[in-house]
């Protein structure tokens, strides 16, 4: 399966819809279908049953759901990183410490993180 494929399949298991799929991945409906029939058509086997117009998961989907929920989420962890990295000042460090490390050591770190990352707010 590619990146793309694992996307719409755990999209659409998680779902139930091509259509809500595709809203919550922000590509069209049609384009959410053709990509699930070609990991379909690589996979040699269906994902979902289309019953009275739903989709229902094969028990192969369900093996398949439980290998990709990780990688699913390694992908989104990716996406977040990324999307940070290119809006450092967007982003949020948030700190907890002990009062007798707070006093001392935090103020230090703080000012040599902002020499470190002066377009980085704290």
């Amino acid at each position: 399966m590619r990146l793309c494929h694992i996307e719409i399949f755990n999209a659409v298991y998680t779902t139930g819809s091509v259509s809500s799929a595709a809203k919550m991945l922000n590509i069209t409906q049609p384009t959410a279908s053709k990509i699930l029939k070609h990991a379909e058509s690589q996979l040699g086997f269906l994902l979902f049953e289309r019953i009275k117009g739903r989709l229902v998961p094969t028990e192969e989907a369900k093996v398949l759901f439980s290998e990709t929920r990780n990688i699913y989420k390694q992908i989104s962890s990716l996406k977040r990183t990324s999307r940070n990295l290119s809006r450092p000042e967007m982003g949020c460090i948030k700190i907890a410490t002990v009062p007798a490390i707070g006093i001392e050591l935090l103020p230090k770190a703080i000012i040599e993180f902002k020499k470190n990352s002066p377009r980085r707010s704290i």
